[in-house]
C-alpha cells in the first residue's frame, strides 16, 4: 500500500478487512500492513486501533512526507 494507484491501493484495502473479518488478521497485523501508509486512517478506523500507533504519512509517488505548512518564522 506504499506504492500504487488508488485503485490498486482501494482493492488491497478490501482485501485486508476482508481478512480482518475473517480473523485472518488481528488489529496488529493490520497495523504493522498499514502504517504510514495513505490508508492508515480508513483501516486503522475500521479495526478501532488506538490514535497512538499512528505515523506521519509518506507519499512515495512525491517522495516526500505530508506536511502542515507551519511558518515558525516571526
Amino acid at each position: 500500500m506504499q506504492r500504487g494507484n488508488d485503485y490498486t491501493k482501494d482493492e488491497t484495502a478490501l482485501v485486508v478487512k476482508d481478512c480482518y473479518d475473517n480473523s485472518e488478521f488481528d488489529m496488529g497485523d493490520v497495523i504493522k500492513i498499514s502504517k504510514g501508509t495513505t490508508k492508515q486512517d480508513e483501516l486503522f478506523e475500521y479495526v478501532e486501533a488506538p490514535d497512538y500507533y499512528k505515523e506521519r504519512v509518506r507519499d512515495y509517488d512525491k517522495d516526500e512526507y505530508d506536511k502542515d505548512d507551519f511558518d515558525l518564522s516571526r
